[in-house]
């Protein structure tokens, strides 16, 4: 399986979350003050980065399984791959920034693309 490039896929992810609130920071509605566009592309930045290296934790678990071998002394213990445990936290940490993020959709059409993100992972 070919290695995920992850600062090109950095840049899509962020740019597709970006991507869903540029008209809306074009139109500047009243209801929107700088402080919360800030936010917006903070939170755009956290969940493209997120979503980036979840995208990187799934090959790793797909290529080496969810669960290893793991050796300590004369001990062996089958236990939770270190990637799916990371995998297993920033999922939840992904699904409540796009939620989060969800709440600053102009409208339904946009909120419901945000919450697509959700079903994609």
């Amino acid at each position: 399986m070919e290695k995920i490039d992850k600062e090109k896929l950095l840049k899509k992810e962020i740019k597709s979350f970006k991507d869903i609130f540029k008209q809306k920071n074009k139109n500047e509605e009243p209801g929107i003050s700088k402080e919360q566009l800030t936010l917006i592309n903070k939170l755009c930045e956290r969940a493209g980065f997120m979503s980036a290296t979840l995208q990187e934790l799934e090959q790793i678990i797909n290529e080496e399984g969810a669960v290893e071998l793991f050796e300590q002394g004369s001990q062996k213990i089958t236990r939770e791959h270190p990637a799916a445990k990371t995998y297993n936290i920033m999922i939840k940490n992904y699904n409540a920034t796009v939620k989060l993020l969800s709440n600053f959709a102009p409208n339904e059409d946009v909120k419901d693309e945000l919450l697509g993100f959700i079903e994609q992972k």
